[in-house]
């Protein structure tokens, strides 16, 4: 029972010195959190109620905390540790931050000051305009709940709603948010400004306008001292005729160095090219754009069936110093699709300024029924279709006719010419070979044809060949189906590619 009764006392001991000191910080508290006159031309004191008020007027200064206010009149209430103050307000927050307005209403005991009325707040790079501020010492934020304009050296900026923090020194807003600068416009619902970083965080439909420039965007950050931004979410971006859509873009406006990612669309209407990819990147001052991860492009025309679809690994354009396209490049697993021509190549290169395609590594072609092969080919194009055509090394044609077979010719070079887009002639030189058959009107063989010729001419009409002509030293001649030697049927390096043809504009995806 003794045992008990002394814990019991020691517990009663403890809660009592508990609340002795509890009451004696509270009582210094309170105490120190009084506020203090330092200076007025006028001052009568007067009861009101319970109330002590004092009435001051002129020159008016008060203290609290370290913080002085002026005024040019005041209503005190000493019981209330409160005061309202009149005409030429500033509080003296600290050292690099200044509150004016016309009416003020502080309490000292919570530490918030409520100013009306011409009201600016100004740091050492931004002052706050508006007609309605709280501000609270204790978290050292201001708020203004119905409209306000931030200005700086550069920028101009208007909401809503706002709030200030002192520390670090950041300004957040809410509702119509304008954000100006001479070189463009930012608008959005809510943004994050830093005064010291400069740098304005973006959050919902935001868009920014510029002379030539328009970007839309629902995520990101903007440095406007660096001239750098970062958004995300249905990113668009529109600079002259160019535009680019993108799941999230990084652009530095001071280099003109940007890149995108995912789902990225980027258009240019001069040159009717639309290139797509999951990774892009991009640099103005090197002349360069490029897109990778299921990258496509489209040069389109007024009609569909021109429009040529490309796919590569990786796509790049390139461009001068005046924005005009050079050259446009295919790295690896390169495969084109449009409506009269098809073909493939490990790479693939479109020159510009000659208007010619040019394609590496075992390339295919595919026209109508014929299948091209060679080490390497060039292709010119006028007014959007294929001009001429030249096959380097191992150059060969197959073509395949209704009953299946297969019309061969095999050379060294082949030089093709076209009408209308049509192979209408082709001029082979060196080490010419051909297997033809030769067919009745109604379909029927009447035997093939196989030769050998230093150099021969190929004329086709309708895509089907009706003539060849041997130069220098022919040799072969024309057999029945059944005396043909059954291994000259396909000419040395005879490869059919018809599987890997893309038949339509999504195959050019399949390698």
């Amino acid at each position: 029972m003794i045992q008990k009764n002394n814990l019991r006392f020691s517990i009663f001991i403890v809660f009592i010195i508990d609340l002795i000191l509890l009451f004696s910080y509270s009582s210094s508290a309170q105490q120190k959190r009084r506020i203090l006159i330092k200076k007025a031309d006028i001052l009568i004191s007067e009861e009101w109620h319970d109330t002590t008020v004092n009435l001051l007027r002129g020159h008016v200064v008060l203290e609290h905390e370290g913080a002085l206010m002026y005024c040019d009149s005041a209503f005190m209430y000493e019981q209330l540790n409160s005061f309202d103050a009149f005409g030429n307000i500033h509080i003296d927050v600290s050292d690099t931050l200044d509150l004016f307005g016309d009416v003020l209403f502080y309490d000292g005991n919570t530490r918030i000051a409520e100013v009306h009325y011409n009201v600016r707040l100004i740091d050492k790079t931004t002052t706050l305009y508006t007609e309605h501020l709280f501000y609270d010492r204790n978290l050292e934020i201001g708020h203004y709940p119905d409209s306000g304009r931030i200005i700086d050296k550069d920028n101009i900026l208007t909401s809503r709603n706002g709030y200030y923090f002192s520390r670090p020194r950041e300004y957040r807003f809410r509702e119509n948010v304008v954000l100006r600068n001479p070189d463009y416009v930012l608008v959005t619902d809510t943004l994050n400004y830093d005064t010291k970083t400069r740098i304005a965080y973006v959050k919902g439909p935001s868009t920014i306008t510029g002379k030539e420039r328009y970007v839309y965007a629902e995520d990101g950050w903007y440095d406007t001292q660096k001239e750098m931004v970062s958004l995300k979410t249905h990113v668009f971006m529109r600079n002259k005729d160019r535009t680019l859509k993108a799941d999230s873009v990084f652009y530095d406006d001071k280099i003109s160095f940007g890149r995108a990612f995912r789902n990225i669309t980027g258009h240019d209407t001069t040159y009717r090219v639309i290139l797509n990819g999951d990774f892009a990147e991009y640099s103005d001052s090197l002349g360069y754009v490029f897109f990778t991860r299921r990258a496509r492009v489209l040069y389109y025309e007024k009609k569909d069936t021109d429009t040529i679809y490309i796919h590569a690994d990786t796509l790049r354009l390139t461009f001068d110093t005046a924005q005009q396209a050079t050259f446009f490049y295919a790295f690896n697993h390169a495969k084109f699709y449009r409506h009269d021509i098809q073909g493939m190549s490990d790479s693939m290169l479109y020159n510009y300024p000659d208007s010619m395609f040019v394609l590496y590594k075992i390339p295919v072609l595919w026209q109508d029924s014929n299948q091209l092969t060679a080490d390497s080919i060039k292709i010119w194009v006028a007014n959007q279709k294929v001009d001429s055509m030249t096959m380097y090394n191992t150059a060969f044609i197959i073509q395949r006719d209704d009953s299946g077979t297969f019309n061969q010719m095999r050379g060294r070079d082949m030089f093709a010419y076209f009408v209308d887009g049509e192979m209408r002639k082709v001029f082979v030189k060196g080490n010419s070979e051909t297997v033809y058959y030769i067919r009745e009107e109604d379909g029927s063989l009447t035997g093939i044809n196989l030769a050998v010729s230093s150099n021969m001419v190929l004329l086709i009409e309708d895509n089907e060949l009706t003539d060849i002509i041997y130069l220098i030293k022919p040799e072969g001649g024309t057999y029945p189906e059944k005396q043909f030697p059954a291994d000259r049927l396909k000419l040395k390096g005879f490869e059919w590619h018809e599987q890997r043809r893309p038949r339509k504009p999504d195959d050019i995806f399949i390698w």
